[in-house]
């Protein structure tokens, strides 16, 4: 087994709601954002098989959007990168 590469930055613990949007913004899906940091979050959701490769994730709370790239994904759980803001 490979060793873990270190994270791009630390992560903080949260449980924050939050709205996956898909590109087309025809769709959107509820999910709870379990930690965070300034690179990428982990998101637990009902289901993961629908989600595609590029989505935005509003953060209604903190006022945030952001653009997204899965990283990883299991049945109810997905990991994404940030993507550099324009």
């Amino acid at each position: 087994m490979d060793t873990p590469k270190p994270r791009a930055a630390e992560r903080s613990r949260s449980i924050l709601g939050g709205r996956i949007r898909l590109p087309n913004r025809a769709s959107t899906f509820d999910c709870l954002v379990r930690n965070v940091s300034a690179t990428g979050a982990r998101l637990e959701l009902d289901s993961t098989h629908l989600l595609p490769l590029e989505f935005e994730l509003e953060i209604p709370k903190q006022r945030l959007i952001y653009s997204c790239e899965l990283k990883w994904r299991s049945e109810k759980a997905v990991g994404v990168r940030f993507k550099e803001r324009d």
